[in-house]
């Protein structure tokens, strides 16, 4: 079925003004565009992610999960108005930062059946089209993308990715989502917050992911020393998307990590630690600072 033309031309507004706007929205690494779109996929509640370079230097993402209005994500829309929905924000940071390489054509088609829109902002003008096709994934285009070697874009989203709630498929490697199956610690879920605790090698760092990326870490300064992660879709990112805002959702998220590792000590120490090296240095450091750990933790050891 022929695409049926819904509207044409430019942005709302002009291209260039859209772009010098990104610089209130800068992203540190415009090769990495498809960050935020993972935002949006997690935030829809993707529950697979594809992504894929090709030899010809095409990029291609596809998920499932909730469809959105392409045209919402106009970037021109999307950061010059107001939109409840967060992911249509991400999506446009993505395509901005997609546009700063630039392509000949970014494309974002989503929805099923008769409900399908593409948008496509490309050299040669931009549209918004109907558009009929057997998937109802949303896919993502930039034709074409030349930035960094294939193998080094991989091993940077994977990263960034470590703890993403969907399945991922960045070229040929999956990876499931993070379970802490098999490993000393422990996972907390608590609504849209994921918790991962486990003894801290050296100095405690818990890593931030906000919809599944990487968004920046902090040291907890608890008596119970541990690293790990938390994922939480709480945070407040700032004005770029990348970093979280240390504010009091930041504080509840620090609060809730101690609670997680008060939780893990007491449950490690009663059921007995694993005759290993970590393991042994660990309830060494909690016996070395006794008289600051919560009476229970105490307790217990």
């Amino acid at each position: 079925m022929k695409p049926k033309l819904v509207s044409s031309g430019g942005f709302r507004i002009d291209r260039a003004k859209a772009l010098e706007k990104l610089r209130e929205f800068q992203t540190p690494d415009p090769e990495l565009f498809m960050l935020p779109w993972i935002r949006a996929a997690v935030a829809g509640g993707a529950k697979r992610i594809s992504l894929d370079l090709a030899r010809t230097g095409d990029f291609t993402m596809s998920f499932d999960g909730a469809p959105v209005r392409p045209d919402a994500a106009d970037p021109s829309v999307a950061l010059f108005g107001v939109n409840p929905d967060p992911r249509v924000r991400f999506l446009a940071i993505g395509i901005l930062a997609a546009l700063r390489l630039k392509p000949k054509l970014v494309t974002l088609a989503s929805g099923s059946g008769k409900e399908r829109r593409c948008l496509r902002l490309g050299m040669a003008g931009d549209s918004f089209e109907a558009q009929e096709a057997e998937t109802s994934d949303t896919i993502l285009w930039v034709i074409p993308w030349e930035g960094v070697p294939a193998d080094r874009w991989h091993v940077k989203v994977l990263e960034a990715c470590g703890a993403c709630p969907a399945r991922l498929e960045v070229g040929a490697t999956k990876i499931d989502p993070f379970t802490g199956e098999g490993a000393v610690g422990k996972l907390v879920v608590d609504g849209g917050r994921r918790i991962w605790v486990e003894p801290a090698k050296r100095e405690p760092a818990i890593d931030m992911f906000h919809h599944g990326v990487l968004s920046g870490f902090w040291r907890p300064r608890g008596p119970i020393p541990v690293s790990g992660f938390v994922d939480d879709p709480g945070f407040s990112l700032d004005a770029s998307a990348t970093t979280v805002v240390r504010n009091d959702a930041f504080r509840d998220a620090n609060e809730a990590v101690q609670r997680a590792a008060e939780d893990f000590a007491v449950e490690l120490l009663a059921g007995g630690w694993r005759d290993d090296a970590l393991s042994s240095a660990w309830v060494a450091r909690l016996r070395r600072n006794r008289s600051k750990l919560p009476p229970r933790v105490e307790e217990a050891l």
